[in-house]
């Protein structure tokens, strides 16, 4: 696969701690190709900004004409632009092009030097972002908001950031690394009219020069390779938290932020929250894998394969009348009893826990609507399904009893606004959960490919037609459960 440009139009920072120079080593590390339109040389270290040369227009337009000949971006990050005449330069240029562009409006470098003097001149660039992503002293100086109107405030802080992407009508991310709430690090996101939280251990540190930079450039890289906005947010975040916990420097002078390398680790991924509420709850847990998974949507299913050994098993149903649906949830646990299997109940949360489930299964628009105190008091396992980084980030926040990933491959069972995931990717997601949790793999799995998936290292494997639609039903489950190593 060819390596996707990704266009930093930022100053040059002689140091190599911000601007251009970490934008690079940020894109490199995503597996893309970085082109750079200087929009300024600075002289600048970690104790301050010495110098500022502004780049005149004829160069920017020299720059930009040279690098769109040859190297056509497929995102774009602005960063230091220095005075409202580059400001118009690059506006002007971005009316011609169609490509994801993240704004980093640097008003000020880490180290408290200045580099732009009209803040609001960035605001003739809104209509051409994808994304905005200033810190909080940025936030209030680019919409005028008085920062003692915030006043550590996160619950005034979102508010603000809601106000303010729908009266500008843009996606936001305001950064929080140099303030925490509580213990953690908390970004305010604003991305496609959803509002969120991103949470991250607070790292008091002084090895932070070029963390802003690092952030939007991840984002920009992302896009480059095809993520969605909030997997990119979710990704660039993780980036971020994986170079500050692995920075290892015994000085305690400030220095330069530490690249790594493209999210490797589950423990670097933020958690998410709706409107700054960080989930308190814990499941659970699961010892082992829970091998072959088959989800049925009948208490005759349940039956069936509970008696042909299955030991986990879903009841998946859907448009029951309440009456019968309370007593096929009722049957189905009580079967799970019986056979000393694990019984999860999808979505139906309220029944499970009146009739004492084993588990509950929920998916990424259940979370929004169940009441997960509710669950984590009642002591019931809970699964919870995931289709993209921001799910799994969203997902594991809740430390739950396992998590589903998927769909591996197209599936009709229902239909999925995501694409199939395949074999790279869940081999991907297996390495970065790193046995924190217990795998399954979902989505138009049968005995012709479950041996693949299983070889990604995920330990266990739901099906569903491959089961209820068998010429054979206990043959393959049989089969299914020999793959899994449950038998």
């Amino acid at each position: 696969m060819k390596q996707p440009n990704v266009w930093s139009i930022a100053g040059s920072d002689c140091s190599g701690g911000a601007g251009i120079q970490t934008d690079n080593q940020t894109i490199h590390n995503f597996d893309c190709h970085p082109c750079n339109l200087v929009t300024a040389v600075t002289a600048q270290n970690t104790q301050g900004v010495q110098h500022i040369q502004q780049t005149d227009e004829p160069a920017l337009n020299a720059q930009w004409d040279s690098l769109l000949q040859d190297y056509p971006p497929q995102a774009i990050k602005l960063g230091m632009l220095g005075d409202s005449a580059t400001i118009n330069t690059i506006s002007q240029r971005l009316a011609s092009i169609k490509t994801p562009v993240v704004c980093d409006p640097v008003l000020k470098s880490t180290s408290g030097g200045s580099l732009m003097q009209d803040a609001k001149a960035y605001q003739q660039l809104f209509e051409q972002i994808t994304l905005l992503t200033p810190n909080q002293i940025e936030f209030c100086q680019l919409f005028d908001i008085p920062a003692s109107s915030l006043a550590g405030s996160l619950e005034a802080l979102i508010t603000a950031a809601e106000t303010v992407s729908q009266a500008w009508n843009i996606n936001l991310v305001v950064t929080g690394g140099e303030n925490s709430f509580g213990d953690d690090a908390v970004d305010v996101c604003v991305i496609e009219g959803r509002s969120f939280c991103t949470h991250s251990p607070f790292r008091p540190s002084r090895h932070t020069h070029g963390t802003g930079c690092s952030f939007s450039t991840a984002v920009a890289a992302s896009l480059s390779r095809g993520y969605n906005l909030l997997d990119a947010v979710v990704l660039a975040k993780a980036y971020i938290n994986q170079g500050l916990a692995q920075d290892n420097r015994s000085e305690t002078a400030p220095a330069a932020f530490q690249h790594t390398r493209f999210p490797w680790h589950i423990d670097y991924l933020p958690s998410i929250s709706a409107l700054g509420q960080k989930p308190q709850v814990e499941f659970p847990q699961i010892s082992g894998q829970l091998g072959c998974y088959p989800v049925v949507d009948s208490v005759m299913w349940i039956k069936r394969c509970l008696e042909a050994g299955v030991k986990t098993i879903q009841l998946r149903v859907k448009d029951v009348a309440d009456a019968e649906l309370d007593d096929m949830i009722a049957q189905s646990i009580a079967l799970g009893r019986q056979h000393q299997a694990r019984v999860f109940i999808n979505d139906y949360w309220q029944l499970a826990i009146k009739h004492g489930a084993y588990g509950i299964h929920l998916g990424q628009e259940d979370l929004d609507i169940a009441d997960i105190q509710a669950i984590a008091d009642a002591g019931i396992h809970l699964g919870v399904s995931n289709h993209s980084w921001f799910e799994l980030a969203r997902g594991q926040s809740l430390h739950p009893s396992y998590l589903a990933i998927g769909p591996i491959y197209e599936t009709t069972t229902k239909q999925m606004p995501f694409a199939p995931q395949g074999l790279t990717q869940l081999q991907e997601w297996v390495r970065l959960i790193d046995s924190r949790y217990p795998l399954v793999a979902i989505g138009g799995i049968d005995l012709t490919n479950a041996s693949e998936v299983l070889q990604t290292g995920v330990g266990s494997v739901a099906m569903v037609r491959a089961v209820t639609e068998a010429d054979n039903y206990k043959k393959a489950l049989a089969e299914f459960m020999a793959l899994c190593g449950d038998c």
